[in-house]
């Protein structure tokens, strides 16, 4: 259909983009997965810091063994109770990060502690628990959960730069400061600072790393902690 009123304007009034958290539930209601990105990725820097496993650390990773206890920050996206035999109920639930899924199992004491978080599909939640792998080594791993709470409330970090303080007189250090950088190439700058020069200088062939609690506990034990800085 055509207008015969070719000087009629037509307008669309300017709207603001969905929240991108908002635009990955309508991928994950239209597709079954998370196309553009996932709802757990601006947790990345919180995970790395506190020492966090992915799920595919469990699921796929070698040396954890049965009773390895450990946190995570995951999304439940399935959810099935249970009554016991001392009709008290416990809960099977289905949790998700951006690496794959894990079953979760909350006994009745800690059911009872935490069942209205447990029912909140898709909210992202920090769980700490024990490890659970079969005898036979025929099933895939669980997590017995002994806790959770809520991670949305938590602030998260905002670094972008890590700086490793030294003196002058210290290079010797930097090789084995090297040596630690090299394995963790990702995403945030890196700079070594000389204290008494006040000079800053990149460490040659590395630029940016992957700021994990573990290559920050590394360099404390070189370089004191005091002298490493995140900012």
């Amino acid at each position: 259909f055509v207008s015969e009123n070719r000087d009629e304007d037509i307008s669309i009034a300017p709207m603001e983009e969905y929240p991108q958290n908002y635009l990955m539930q309508l991928e994950k209601d239209a597709f079954g997965f998370y196309a553009t990105g996932h709802p757990l990725d601006a947790y990345d820097k919180l995970i790395r810091l506190n020492g966090y496993l992915r799920i595919s650390d469990i699921t796929e990773g070698e040396g954890i063994k049965d009773g390895f206890k450990t946190g995570l920050i995951a999304l439940v996206t399935g959810r099935k109770t249970h009554v016991t035999k001392n009709n008290k109920q416990m809960c099977f639930v289905t949790l998700e990060d951006s690496t794959g899924e894990l079953e979760g199992i909350a006994f009745d004491d800690v059911y009872a502690r935490s069942s209205q978080l447990l029912a909140k599909n898709e909210i992202p939640l920090i769980i700490h628990g024990a490890v659970s792998v079969s005898s036979s080594g025929d099933e895939p791993p669980k997590l017995i959960v002994n806790s959770v709470e809520s991670a949305e409330n938590i602030k998260l970090p905002d670094f972008t730069s890590l700086y490793i303080q030294i003196r002058s007189d210290e290079r010797e250090k930097l090789s084995r400061i090297a040596s630690l950088l090299e394995k963790e190439r990702g995403k945030e700058q890196v700079r070594v600072a000389f204290s008494d020069t006040r000079q800053v200088s990149a460490i040659k062939g590395i630029e940016n790393v992957n700021i994990t609690k573990e290559l920050l506990d590394k360099l404390a034990k070189i370089c004191g902690k005091s002298n490493i800085i995140l900012k």
